[in-house]
C-alpha cells in the first residue's frame, strides 16, 4: 500500500493551527516536549521568546523540511493532547479519514464535555474569561448566569449539574477562601460526590486565580495555578485525561 501524501494544509487551516498551539500551548516546557515528541530535532529548537514567535519560527521549519509531515504529526499530537478541542477536531476531520487510524473527535452540542464551574459571585469576571476559554477547547462548562433559565429551582439545577459533570473547578481566589454562604454548601456537594469515585480518578480540580493557599478541605488535590503561565495548559491536560479515562 503507498504512504499516504503529506499533510499540507491550507493557508487558512495554517493559520487556525498556529493560532490554536499558540494559544493553548503556551507555555515553553510544555511546547518544548510537543515538538520533540513529534520528531522535530531538539539542538532546532528556537530560543524561546513569546509563544506566538517561537510557533512562528517552528511552521517557518515545518516548510524548510525539518522533519517528514510535520503538520500531520502535529494536528495529531495536538488532537490526543486535547481530544474535546473542537478546532482540532475540525482539522483532524479535514485531513485525515477513519482509514488512517485518526483519533476523531466530535464537537456537536451533544458531544461537548460538561464541566461545573464552582465560583464566588466576586470572581465572576475571571469565571466568565475561563467559561469562554473552556467553550472554544470543546468543553460546556456550567455557569449559573448562562445555564440557569428563569423560574428554575436553581439548588436542584445545580446539583443535577455536579452530577452530569465529568469534573468540577473549584475556582480559589484571596476572595473566596473567606466568603460564607451557598459557596461553602456548593463545596461541600462536590466533595460529597468525590467521595463515590475510586481512588485516584479526577473529579475535582482546584484552580488558583491568584497566589493563595488552598482550603484544607481542598489540598488533597494538585491545583492548578490559572495565573501562571503554563496553567490552563495544565488544567486542559487534566481535563483531557477526565475525558480519556471516563470515555464521556
Amino acid at each position: 500500500m503507498a504512504a499516504p501524501e503529506p499533510v499540507t494544509p491550507s493557508p487558512e487551516d495554517r493559520r487556525a493551527l498556529l493560532a490554536l498551539v499558540s494559544r493553548v500551548v503556551n507555555h515553553e516546557t510544555a511546547a518544548r516536549a510537543l515538538v520533540t515528541g513529534i520528531g522535530y530535532p531538539p539542538d532546532r529548537l528556537p530560543a524561546w521568546h513569546r509563544p506566538d514567535e517561537w510557533w512562528w519560527q517552528v511552521f517557518a521549519d515545518f516548510d524548510d523540511g525539518v522533519l517528514a509531515d510535520p503538520y500531520a504529526r502535529l494536528i495529531r499530537a495536538v488532537a490526543d493532547r486535547l481530544p474535546a478541542n473542537g478546532e482540532a477536531a475540525r482539522l483532524c476531520r479535514t485531513y485525515f479519514d477513519a482509514r488512517q487510524g485518526n483519533t476523531t473527535v466530535t464537537t456537536s452540542p451533544a458531544d461537548r464535555k460538561p464541566v461545573f464551574l464552582c465560583h464566588a459571585s466576586q470572581d465572576k469576571p475571571a469565571v466568565r474569561a475561563l467559561h469562554a476559554r473552556l467553550r472554544s477547547d470543546g468543553f460546556d462548562p456550567w455557569l449559573d448566569e448562562e445555564d440557569l433559565l428563569p423560574g428554575q429551582d436553581w439548588d436542584r439545577q445545580i446539583r443535577y449539574a455536579l452530577r452530569d459533570s465529568v469534573a468540577v473547578l473549584v475556582l480559589v481566589s484571596a476572595e473566596s477562601v473567606v466568603k460564607r454562604g451557598y459557596l461553602q454548601k456548593e463545596i461541600r456537594q462536590v466533595l460529597d460526590i468525590a467521595d463515590e469515585f475510586p481512588d485516584g480518578a479526577i473529579f475535582v480540580i482546584p484552580v488558583l486565580l491568584g497566589d493563595v493557599a488552598l482550603p484544607d478541605r481542598l489540598a488533597r488535590w494538585q491545583a492548578a495555578a490559572l495565573f501562571r503561565p503554563d496553567g490552563y495548559d495544565r488544567l486542559l491536560r487534566s481535563l483531557s485525561a477526565v475525558v480519556a479515562a471516563t470515555g464521556r
